[in-house]
């Protein structure tokens, strides 16, 4: 007998498999194909392991703790949780592939050498307890002098130099390797370790067939031939991902509703993080099963996001929005009625301000420092008081995630277990463990089946659609290592130290797109995103190769697949459908929106409702016409349906509340002083008993800051500079009222309001408006959209003035800035004549109902409004302003 190694390009399962022999393949897929139990090299390394050696693998928590564990023992300063994440890729092939650690620590450069030596440690510490890297499963087990027996390897169809090692070191008389060769540049790799396995002793034989190829053998051979042969395979650019994953799960249900056996169509995919969640939600909604071959890290798992949740919350000592995120969580308690509103509006921090509203934090009461024992249980507790488990049953990813969460605290606890640790170490170990381990994405999902190209190797299909087929994305672009990058292991290779180089990687994806070709029977599928992200997209170069052309989706999809779909296409007709209590109010939203977007005219929708009202009928202020001349939509909403947002407190010193407690510290300050000759001298006396005072006023609300006692020097300092200005206040004036408050009927209006200060000068009484900017506010729209309308100043002057003063003389009222510490604007000859010019806009705009959406032309009065959801700004504005 003799070990039979199979090279056709074309490797195909054998009818029967002959002998007492064990088969070997990849993954289930394969065993399929040939219809037998999935046995893997990895389980039978373990078992040479075992019997030879007494060797196993460390479980993955231990593993990562005795790397952080060197790390931080050879390493001075480092942060051995993040070097280990930078090491993890690097580290894996150097233990796969049995490279020379002394040689790297001798050869290499710095960042080589300490390499070498973490991982020279991190075997030995390992070993000490008779436990190996997984990584390094399949080159351990080849060295060790393992039993020889026949084997059936199928499926191992890319070279891999572990693999081949282990397969030659391991497989006995009337063993049968199928490792395809061809004379193109991509079977480099295979051509190579093949006439290795020759030099072993292996012997090949010919398996030429005149079988009729099938449609994936053909184009595999138009793959690596010059000479191509048609094909009918389709190739559809569509616009976006989402678009894609409809139109081939569309093809994909045809097929099945036209008799095709689900488990004879497989979809192959490279990004799999980035398509495997959309083609669960699409399948979902069409009502197609769909198995995804796929793990998801504990991470991206609901199970997961409520541990990180609920550690962030503990971390910042139950601050506001890490809790409300934890307490809204899925698997969280929730809140009751009327908690969430309070609590935004409060901004609750604090465990015992929590639990005041009703949320039992109780199980949260946890001590500084503890041991990892008592830190798991503390966790699990708390799970369990949420019944996190109750609530991840209904879902087995989520069960799975639960189970492996724990099981991983558990392997971490007996590494560890009576460490006293702090609350951040801990949580650092628990979020390694939700980085690092991971769970199946859809376990037990049966139907058409999702792969990788590395999971579909050695299958067999009768339809095969091949998806994001674009330049970048499949096949994936080679990739810089931090630590060993491609220019290094160059100079690595004349030291005999073989790192796989960037043409290798190229060649390696190639050689799976090959390989996955030959899976596909009866008919193969290509389509690729046009756009990702924002960004273009290319079609893949293989599209050359295969002498195919993308062609453009079509822009209706001809197949309905769900019921969601069918309702997108009723909704632009007039059937009707008694059973569907969906689509008519769906129609009516949608004529809504398409009249929005269509229409060059505004309609009730947009704030034209077409009720007058009396501009006599309600108190108005400066800012209110401010806001109404700005955007009139903004006024309606604001003031008329009364819409806005929640309430939240801000803790700081914002730009509202400075501006408040300045006023009100000069008001003090002033009131005092005005009696005496010199008001500005005056005013600095009496500033540092005022701030005092106004810190105490309910009326200034200064919000509770633990840094306040150093910024109470920097505001005292501020408005001491603004008194000082010469702008203050004119010389010879004096102070004759201070928040003069008035209230009066002219044009049709009734204007009430308050003004900050009143100063007689030798030019008149004019009305003084503190500012705590350092602009001029922007004023209401003129007849253009610009915003050149002075309200506040005019209205103080012409309207308030002569009412509280008939027989003064009026000067130039101005704004002050208080950062400033000068005028920022006096009052202009034609601010008056400006006013009556909008006030006249604004009594048609009330007496006609229309409070469309208009804002300024620079859209000023868009920058600050709560209301953009409602007037739903962007390019149609433009559209209509025009039709106004």
């Amino acid at each position: 007998m003799m070990r039979t190694l199979r090279t056709s390009p074309f490797p195909m399962p054998a009818g029967s498999i002959e002998g007492d022999v064990l088969v070997i393949t990849p993954h289930r897929a394969a065993a399929t194909a040939l219809g037998v139990a999935h046995y893997n090299l990895p389980r039978l390394a373990q078992s040479v392991l075992r019997e030879s050696s007494g060797l196993t693998v460390a479980p993955n928590a231990l593993a990562r703790h005795t790397l952080k564990r060197v790390i931080a023992e050879t390493v001075k300063n480092a942060d051995p949780g993040s070097m280990a994440v930078r090491l993890k890729t690097i580290l894996e092939t150097v233990l796969r592939t049995g490279i020379d650690v002394d040689a790297l620590i001798e050869k290499g450069s710095p960042r080589v050498r300490e390499l070498g030596v973490i991982t020279k440690k991190y075997k030995a510490e390992l070993l000490k307890n008779s436990l190996i890297d997984r990584a390094q499963l399949l080159w351990a087990a080849a060295h060790c002098n393992p039993q020889p027996r026949a084997l059936f390897i199928y499926g191992h169809h890319r070279a891999r130099k572990e693999e081949i090692v282990f397969i030659n070191a391991v497989a006995g008389m009337g063993s049968t390797f199928h490792l395809p060769c061809h004379d193109d540049g991509i079977f480099t790799g295979n051509r190579q370790w093949a006439e290795r396995l020759l030099g072993f002793g292996w012997q090949t034989t010919d398996t030429t067939t005149t079988s009729p190829l099938t449609t994936g053998q053909t184009l595999a051979t138009n793959f690596t031939s010059s000479t191509k042969t048609a094909t009918t395979c389709d190739a559809i650019a569509y616009p976006n991902i989402e678009s894609e994953v409809r139109g081939t799960l569309s093809l994909i249900k045809k097929l099945i509703v036209d008799g095709i056996d689900p488990y004879e169509i497989a979809i192959v995919c490279r990004d799999q993080d980035s398509y495997a969640p959309l083609i669960n939600a699409v399948a979902t909604e069409y009502g197609m099963p769909v198995r995804i071959q796929h793990s998801v890290e504990l991470n991206g798992t609901v199970l997961g996001g409520f541990v990180r949740l609920m550690l962030d919350a503990v971390a910042q000592d139950f601050g506001y929005e890490a809790t409300a995120r934890f307490l809204m969580h899925p698997f969280g308690p929730g809140m009751p009625e009327g908690v969430w509103t309070a609590a935004r509006q409060t901004r609750t921090s604090g465990r015992d301000a929590w639990s005041a509203f009703g949320i039992d934090l109780a199980s949260f009461d946890w001590p500084e420092t503890q041991t990892l024992t008592a830190w798991t249980n503390c966790t699990m507790q708390a799970l369990d008081v949420f019944e996190a488990r109750k609530k991840a049953a209904n879902r087995t990813r989520e069960i799975l995630a639960y189970d492996k969460f724990r099981e991983s605290l558990a392997a971490v606890e007996k590494i560890e277990g009576d460490k006293d640790l702090k609350f951040e170490e801990f949580a650092a170990i628990v979020r390694e463990v939700l980085a690092d381990d991971s769970v199946p994405f859809a376990p037990g999902a049966a139907g058409v089946a999702l792969f990788e190209p590395n999971t579909i190797l050695g299958a067999e299909f009768d339809h095969l659609f091949v998806i994001g087929m674009a330049e970048g994305v499949f096949p994936a672009p080679a990739r810089e290592n931090p630590v060993i990058d491609f220019f290094e292991r160059k100079l690595l290779g004349q030291y005999g130290i073989e790192f796989e180089e960037a043409a290798e990687v190229a060649r390696w994806e190639a050689l799976s797109f090959y390989l996955t070709l030959l899976t596909g029977r009866r008919s193969v599928s290509f389509s690729y995103p046009s756009s990702l992200d924002n960004g273009e997209l290319l079609p893949n170069s293989f599209f050359d190769r295969l002498d195919i052309k993308p062609t453009k989706a079509p822009v209706d999809n001809e197949m309905v697949s769900s019921t969601e779909e069918l309702r997108t296409v009723l909704l632009r007709t007039e059937e009707s459908s008694d059973k569907d209590l969906v689509l008519n109010p769906a129609r009516c939203q949608f004529a809504v929106e398409l009249n929005r977007e269509n229409s060059p005219d505004y309609d009730e929708y947009d704030g034209l409702i077409g009720i007058p009202f009396d501009s006599a009928e309600r108190r108005w202020s400066a800012s209110q016409l401010t806001t109404i001349g700005q955007c009139r939509f903004r006024w309606f909403a604001q003031r008329v349906i009364k819409l806005k947002p929640v309430d939240e407190i801000d803790p700081g010193m914002d730009y509202t509340k400075r501006g408040t407690f300045y006023h009100k510290v000069l008001e003090i300050a002033v009131s005092k002083a005005m009696a005496e000759d010199d008001i500005r001298a005056a005013t600095l006396r009496h500033l540092d008993a005022a701030f005092a005072e106004a810190e105490k006023s309910p009326d200034a609300a200064v919000p509770t800051l633990m840094n306040w006692d150093l910024q109470r020097a920097e505001h005292i300092a501020a408005l001491k500079k603004s008194v000082e200005s010469v702008e203050f206040i004119e010389d010879g004036a004096r102070v004759i009222s201070l928040e003069q408050e008035f209230e009066e009927t002219w044009s049709g209006f009734r204007f009430s309001g308050s003004i900050d200060r009143v100063d007689e000068t030798r030019d008149g009484m004019i009305a003084i408006d503190y500012k705590t900017s350092s602009a001029p506010p922007k004023g209401a729209k003129d007849e253009s959209g610009k915003l050149t309308v002075d309200v506040q100043i005019p209205l103080y002057s012409n309207i308030a003035l002569r009412k509280l003063y008939p027989a003064g003389t009026l000067g130039r009222s101005v704004y002050y800035s208080l950062v400033k510490g000068k005028v920022l604007r006096a009052e202009k000859e034609d601010d008056f004549e400006k006013l009556e010019a909008l006030l006249s806009r604004i009594r048609e705009s009330l007496a006609t109902g229309n409070f469309a959406v208009d804002p300024d032309a620079e859209k000023y009065a868009c920058t600050y409004c709560n209301f953009d959801q409602v007037c739903r700004k962007g390019p149609r504005l433009e559209r209509k302003t025009a039709n106004t």
